[in-house]
């Protein structure tokens, strides 16, 4: 919260983790999947799965389509940035896991096929023309108006 009221703009910031302490795999595959996200798209987004973002709702009015699966992370990062907000991270630290067991990374041939999946997204939204966003952070804002007042 600290970090999220210092913001210059508050309304329009996203502050998120910025992983820290995994190991050498991971973090080849998340520079790799961030520096693929950021030559498609051409805009620079770092930590495109980090946990956890925090952001003002003015912002969901800028997600007219987003996805329900694990690129919902980039996909949220992707538009703020179009709109113009400021991402702001902060160290969490990831050391290895005592309990449970991860939802999509149980082999390396689901994590080749959830990296797979991404990568089509991304490409997904790099070819979209138009971008399906608001012309501004402005209408946005009148539209999540419109939707609360509903």
């Amino acid at each position: 919260w600290r970090i999220f009221r210092v913001a210059a703009d508050p309304r329009r910031a996203i502050v998120k983790g910025s992983r820290h302490g995994r190991s050498l795999s991971e973090r080849i595959v998340s520079g790799g999947m961030q520096t693929l996200a950021t030559i498609l798209l051409r805009t620079r987004l770092t930590e495109i799965n980090a946990q956890p973002k925090m952001f003002h709702r003015d912002l969901l009015a800028c997600l007219p389509n987003p996805p329900v699966d694990l690129n919902f992370d980039l996909y949220v990062l992707y538009v703020a940035r179009q709109c113009g907000w400021r991402i702001v991270s902060f160290p969490v630290s990831f050391p290895p896991r005592q309990h449970g067991q991860s939802s999509w990374a149980t082999s390396w041939r689901s994590k080749a096929r959830t990296i797979g999946r991404s990568m089509k997204y991304m490409l997904s939204l790099a070819l979209e023309t138009p971008p399906r966003l608001p012309a501004t952070l402005a209408n946005a804002t009148e539209v999540a108006k419109k939707r609360a007042a509903a």
